[in-house]
C-alpha cells in the first residue's frame, strides 16, 4: 500500500497524474423570513430567533415545517414569498431546493 495521503498516490508515474477522492458535494440553502406585525415564528428543524426575523441554513432537500403564533388580538395573514407565490397555511411546510425569504403578515383581528 502507498504511503501518504491519497492526494499522494500517483496514478500514472510518468504523467504526474494524481488520483483525487471523491468528496459528496453538500448543499445548504438558507431561509430567511421576517415578521411584519407581532408574533412569532418556528421553525422545524430549528433555525436563528432573532425577534422580529427567524433564518437558518439547510441541507437541499430538506422539508423545514413553518409555525406561526401571533400575539393576543393579532392572526396570521400569509406568508408572501420573494419572487412571488404566498401561503395562507399555518403550519406550512417548505423543502430546501433553493434559497428563500418570506414576509411573515400578521394583523390585528
Amino acid at each position: 500500500m502507498a504511503a501518504g495521503t491519497p492526494l499522494d498516490w500517483p496514478i500514472d508515474h510518468k504523467e504526474n497524474v494524481y488520483y483525487a477522492p471523491r468528496i459528496p458535494l453538500i448543499r445548504k440553502w438558507g431561509l430567511s423570513l421576517y415578521t411584519q406585525g407581532l408574533g412569532n415564528i418556528a421553525l422545524d428543524p430549528p433555525g436563528q430567533d432573532y425577534g422580529t426575523s427567524v433564518v437558518g441554513d439547510f441541507i437541499e432537500g430538506t422539508v423545514v415545517t413553518i409555525t406561526i403564533t401571533p400575539n393576543t388580538d393579532y392572526e396570521f395573514v400569509r406568508i408572501e414569498w420573494e419572487g412571488g407565490g404566498q401561503t395562507t397555511d399555518n403550519p406550512s411546510q417548505v423543502t430546501m431546493d433553493a434559497d428563500k425569504t418570506g414576509l411573515v403578515v400578521i394583523e390585528p383581528k
